[in-house]
């Protein structure tokens, strides 16, 4: 959703549908990311408007594992008060185009 209210895309599917064919086209950023999955794998996803490392991330892969029973902002809640409460610093790496780097713990 962050996505589609960033960029004023209806919520609507035919309203969404209508905007993807007949709307204005713009550029965005996208990005490439490679990383290591939670059970130690390497990968690589392409992301655009929002891509998220560190505990922000940890705190997303929590919640969409978890029962929304309670809702999502309960579900929200608990799952960062669990990560904030483990939450042991990793080593992140950035590589921009031009071949900068950039390495710092999150």
């Amino acid at each position: 959703m962050d996505f589609v209210r960033t960029y004023g895309i209806p919520t609507k599917f035919d309203d969404a549908v209508r905007t993807a064919l007949t709307g204005a086209t713009r550029t965005i950023d996208v990005g490439r990311v490679s990383y290591r999955t939670w059970d130690g794998r390497d990968a690589e996803r392409y992301v655009a408007n929002v891509g998220s490392v560190g505990m922000s991330a940890a705190v997303a892969q929590r919640a969409n594992g978890m029962s929304k029973a309670l809702g999502g902002k309960a579900t929200f809640f608990y799952a960062l008060v669990r990560v904030f409460l483990e939450w042991q610093n990793t080593l992140v790496t950035v590589e921009l185009d031009g071949g900068e780097r950039r390495e710092a713990r999150m």
